[in-house]
């Protein structure tokens, strides 16, 4: 193995948007990028026995777990070199630990939040189409009794003409007096009938209002909400996420499981004797930043492999 000697991997805290609207949303923030320090190694040697140390708990992940991540980092540098480059063993000098810290304490409690977050801008959501629900069923029964109304005072009108041409008069025929209480009655009959919508419409208006008071409720905590975590976290912190110290990996830090996953192929690469790389996009990378379309060795890194272990 390498002499002893110490290759961190560096988190850097930076802000990203996440939005949702009901009235007026603000933004939640939580992101990162990796900042990986350089050192050179001596020659490799393969393959690289190593074991798994200790895993603290809180970490919430399983031995079978670990060993499954190792695997899959294994086999970025495997599958692409053709070689049998790591060798998992019972007991090894060489060990991988999980180190519990206020690193992996403050990213959980940023997951913990946003799932907070993510909760009440649903419940806003799920509030918002009841309220166009409710809105819409406003609009279409505004819209026909509106109708009714314009058509009822019409006949009203002609009605009460009507009334007072024959009273004029001195008096309808009895065939014309009798039909005119029964459009009396019928147009008594509408009104009430309008009456009752204009409750319904009432009703519908005030439930409307505490669906959009309920809403804003929602919003207001939610924007509160946000303003806190972004107070929190929106400063920008480096701390060390892992490192490879030439006779072990320490894990700090991860977001999740594909995370891990390039955390523990980037480690393994220095434990290759590997040096960064100048591609952004690639494993060995010092920083590492946004998001990556696939976990998988690049050019660079396996340029990097060749020069450092030869092609044989």
């Amino acid at each position: 193995m390498p002499e002893q000697t110490t290759s961190s991997l560096a988190r850097i805290r930076t802000i990203f948007e996440r939005a949702i609207t009901f009235v007026v949303m603000l933004a939640v923030v939580g992101a990162g990028s990796y900042v990986y320090y350089q050192v050179a190694y001596s020659k490799c040697r393969v393959p690289v026995k190593y074991s798994i140390g200790t895993i603290d708990p809180r970490f919430k992940i399983s031995e079978e777990e670990v060993r499954a991540a190792l695997a899959d980092a294994e086999s970025l540098w495997e599958d692409a070199t053709g070689k049998n480059l790591f060798t998992y063993v019972e007991v090894a000098p060489f060990t991988v630990d999980f180190v519990y810290d206020e690193r992996q304490q403050n990213t959980e409690e940023q997951h913990a939040l946003i799932e907070v977050l993510d909760r009440k801008a649903n419940m806003s959501e799920s509030i918002r189409e009841n309220y166009e629900t409710l809105l819409g069923s406003y609009e279409d029964l505004k819209s026909s009794y509106e109708k009714k109304v314009v058509s009822y005072e019409k006949r009203l009108a002609a009605h009460n003409a009507e009334v007072e041409k024959w009273n004029a008069k001195g008096g309808a025929p009895e065939a014309t007096y009798r039909a005119l209480n029964e459009t009396s009655t019928a147009l008594n009959k509408e009104s009430a009938s309008l009456n009752e919508q204009a409750k319904q419409l009432n009703a519908l208006a005030e439930q409307i209002n505490q669906v959009g008071e309920k809403g804003n409720a929602v919003v207001n905590e939610y924007n509160s909400s946000v303003a806190t975590f972004n107070r929190t976290y929106e400063h920008e912190d480096e701390f060390t996420q892992g490192d490879y110290t030439g006779d072990g990996i320490h894990v700090y830090q991860y977001d999740d499981a594909t995370e891990l996953r390039r955390v523990l192929a980037h480690e393994l690469g220095h434990a290759l004797s590997l040096d960064h790389v100048s591609d952004s996009q690639a494993l060995m990378h010092a920083v590492m930043e946004g998001e990556y379309d696939a976990l998988a060795l690049r050019y660079d890194d396996i340029a990097e492999y060749r020069r450092v272990c030869g092609t044989k």
